[in-house]
């Protein structure tokens, strides 16, 4: 019987493995303007308690030709998620994308992504960095940190 059930698992695994295609190329990374539009309106603080924060814009195609997830890491003083997101607004003001959409992967997991980093002049934060994901499907927090790692 464990035979069977192992077996049976083996061909699930290997027929998701199939079926798993690449996601599809954007045709641009959003602009800045369009993420500025949409307005960031999500943050989680960084679970080992530092002042790294996570800031969201779930699901939006932001005039391009796929849906994207925009993720703003940065080092904001405070405690409350209302005062992170408004610092993560006034933050977008001073970005730049610095890629073309590059496929990366995380655990298996493709994904196009776009990196955005602050201009040379602005010095509000200790470490700001923006990334835009497609498809627009990356909750976990860990994976995120790991793919902005790969980004810098």
């Amino acid at each position: 019987m464990k035979t069977k059930i192992f077996a049976g698992l083996l061909i699930a695994a290997a027929a998701h493995t199939a079926l798993a295609v690449t996601p599809t190329k954007p045709n641009a990374c959003p602009s800045i303007s369009a993420i500025k539009s949409v307005g960031i309106n999500e943050a989680r603080k960084e679970e080992d308690g530092g002042a790294m924060w996570y800031s969201f814009i779930r699901k939006n195609s932001f005039g391009t030709n796929v849906e994207w997830e925009f993720i703003l890491r940065g080092d904001f003083n405070t405690q409350k998620s209302s005062e992170a997101i408004k610092m993560a607004n006034a933050s977008l003001s001073s970005m730049n994308t610095i890629s073309e959409p590059v496929l990366t992967e995380d655990n298996g997991k493709e994904a196009w992504a776009c990196a955005y980093f602050p201009s040379s002049a602005d010095q509000t934060h200790g470490y700001l960095m923006g990334l835009a994901l497609s498809p627009a499907d990356w909750i976990e927090i860990p994976a995120i940190a790991r793919i902005i790692s790969k980004m810098r």
